[in-house]
């Protein structure tokens, strides 16, 4: 993640091999035979950036859900049934729980890809080299970035933890009203704060001090497991905090509230910290402390 794009509208035109299929952002408007391959003239309208994945083994999964055409693309997964059906609940639940999702299709593609997962506005990709419960963790985490990152944008270079720390949380909240999956919320944020505080032990053992301001540059980042233990678990400890502080009526409410009037814009933390300044319950300072590093956790 390191950019971040104000939205724009798209028009795109692809020629493949005819045995490919094809998915990304936005949706195909027209289609024409090439003799061997194919043309694809394709359309998306306010996303931040547009993604083409491309395969000759996709096969594809669909399901209209709230009136979006939801796909699978994959290559290699023998519970493609089983993660289908988890793409389309956590779309489902997200849709209910935030606000309706604005674009007409929503995609999500195998890719041999360095990390488990990767978000794009109306597309994800996903490695098919996860386990079965990493899977399932980053095809939620992944769809939850529609809402974090690409309705509602924020600066990934230098507030990581605005839409990772928020979509980790997405995640948690997913798994508590969904326990045939067996993950228990609360363990999540107890795995985040140990990991928060062994971050803590270890730098400070090797470096002498350690630094848990979450409002940094990515390039101020001494590794991806810094970066990782911040924008992630310390964004999931945060989040839990406030939930706990304001209570879960009026922190989805915030949330909710933070959606609907940010919806393809770039806001800052200001924002985010301003829809739950509204609920009645005053966050800044707790806010102050993690994002500065102050606070002790």
């Amino acid at each position: 993640d390191p950019f971040y794009l104000d939205c724009a509208d798209y028009q795109m035109r692809f020629v493949l091999p005819k045995e490919y299929a094809l998915a990304s952002t936005g949706a195909v408007v027209e289609e024409k035979s090439l003799e061997s391959k194919k043309q694809y003239f394709l359309k998306a309208e306010k996303v931040r950036d547009f993604a083409v994945f491309a395969c000759e083994k996709y096969q594809t999964l669909e399901k209209k859900i709230d009136g979006v055409k939801v796909q699978y693309f994959y290559f290699d997964d023998e519970r493609a049934e089983e993660n289908f059906k988890t793409i389309g609940k956590a779309f489902a639940y997200f849709s209910k729980t935030f606000g309706k999702y604005p674009y007409p299709e929503y995609k999500v593609a195998q890719a041999d890809f360095c990390y488990g997962g990767m978000e794009y506005p109306a597309a994800t990709i996903v490695s098919p080299k996860l386990s079965k419960e990493e899977y399932a963790h980053t095809l939620v985490h992944e769809t939850a970035h529609q809402w974090w990152y690409a309705v509602v944008g924020s600066d990934q270079v230098n507030e990581a933890w605005q839409d990772e720390g928020l979509c980790e949380y997405s995640t948690k909240l997913f798994f508590d009203e969904h326990q045939e999956y067996g993950v228990s919320g609360k363990s999540l944020v107890d795995d985040a704060l140990l990991n928060v505080r062994e971050y803590y032990r270890v730098y400070g053992s090797v470096f002498g001090e350690t630094d848990t301001r979450m409002t940094r540059n990515l390039s101020e980042y001494l590794s991806e497991y810094e970066y990782r233990t911040i924008a992630y678990d310390k964004g999931m400890v945060l989040f839990d905090t406030v939930k706990k502080s304001v209570g879960k009526k009026k922190f989805l409410s915030a949330l909710k509230r933070y959606y609907a009037e940010n919806k393809f814009k770039t806001v800052r933390p200001a924002e985010l910290i301003g829809a739950f300044e509204n609920t009645g319950v005053d966050v800044a300072g707790l806010f102050d402390g993690f994002l500065s590093g102050k606070g002790i956790i």
